[in-house]
């Protein structure tokens, strides 16, 4: 197993006015025209990647119920997701998009009057999402250089119980065990992680529990013998009332095990915040975290306390980019973290 180190960066979201009272997620590469029909908008997607994609698929996300999606210059069928039209898919696999290219597509919405008006939120590129974009990230893009991007960032090898809160969440279909997602353990019968990693897709609905194993103290993902391996069914999944499965905002979730844990030199918690919840505590400071295949991984800082180090928990892994077709973490791009600071109150009264 590797950690890596996290510088934390204050990134905020910046919004254009385009066409009235619209705003798009991402005015860099998504905007809305004029249009006279009362039932009907126009808006201009540009596909834009930092590296050659050899067939194109676009997911677009709207914030209420449509009628119809349809491209204007043929560049793909677009073929609706789930019975209220509120995500459609666009493919092109012939279409090649060279790197640092754009390429524009233009498409309208049709929506019932009667209901409000959609608006897009959200829209991936290949899996990846693009929109909303890091506008930190689009002001200093012109000043980056292109630089080696290892699986592991300032990373070193960990040692068998050196992390013993961290969680493997794996999900059984069959006689088949997949492993999903990391967690942490934060009392003896919960495990804190993100809530897109136990809901069901682009929804808030739980997964079935009856699906969900947890491993603790496992070093190796592909090893279930072992010492220092306890596994248990989770009883209850509770994910945070507005986590918004669209956006990503949010994301938060706690598992109730079936049964408490065994504490050992391999199992135990991690403790909760218990700094300043303001950013300025963690800013330019090191933490140890993961990065792309493990949300709902930890970010957790050191510190003293009676000459002995415990680790507090402020960060929970929500997104992260991977290269494309490689299971690597892309550090070009930076990791969006759900700031469990923020939710403490609701964490605690929700394992008590």
């Amino acid at each position: 197993m590797r950690l890596s180190f996290s510088t934390i960066l204050i990134i905020s979201f910046l919004f254009i006015n385009t066409y009235e009272s619209d705003v798009s997620p991402c005015p860099r590469l998504f905007v809305y025209e004029r249009s006279p029909e009362p039932n009907r908008w126009y808006g201009i997607i540009t596909l834009l990647s930092d590296t050659d994609l050899n067939g194109v698929w676009v997911r677009v996300a709207f914030d209420q119920p449509t009628l119809q999606l349809g491209v204007c210059n043929w560049f793909g069928e677009p073929v609706a997701q789930g019975n209220d039209h509120r995500e459609y898919l666009i493919k092109n696999k012939d279409f090649h998009l060279k790197a640092h290219t754009p390429h524009t597509v233009r498409f309208y919405i049709e929506y019932d009057k009667k209901n409000p008006i959609p608006r897009l939120v959200s829209f991936r590129l290949n899996a990846k999402l693009v929109c909303p974009e890091d506008w930190l990230l689009v002001l200093l893009r012109s000043a980056l250089q292109a630089q080696p991007r290892p699986l592991i960032t300032y990373g070193s090898v960990t040692q068998e119980g050196e992390f013993p809160w961290h969680t493997a969440l794996y999900y059984a279909k069959g006689i088949d065990l997949t492993y999903i997602c990391g967690g942490s353990l934060i009392r003896k019968d919960y495990v804190i992680t993100v809530a897109h990693c136990v809901t069901r897709r682009r929804s808030s609905v739980p997964l079935n529990t009856e699906h969900l194993s947890v491993y603790l103290g496992k070093y190796y993902l592909k090893k279930f013998s072992s010492v220092g391996i306890q596994d248990r069914q989770v009883n209850r999944i509770i994910i945070y009332p507005k986590y918004a499965p669209a956006t990503y905002s949010n994301d938060l979730a706690l598992l109730k095990l079936d049964a408490p844990v065994e504490i050992t030199d391999y199992v135990r918690p991690v403790c909760l915040w218990m700094e300043s919840t303001n950013l300025s505590s963690i800013v330019n400071e090191l933490g140890t975290s993961v990065c792309n295949g493990d949300s709902g991984g930890a970010m957790v800082f050191p510190k003293q306390v009676g000459g002995k180090q415990i680790w507090q928990l402020r960060g929970l892994v929500s997104i992260s980019v991977a290269l494309q077709n490689q299971f690597k973490c892309d550090t070009s791009h930076y990791v969006v973290f759900t700031d469990i600071a923020k939710y403490l109150d609701w964490i605690n009264q929700t394992i008590l």
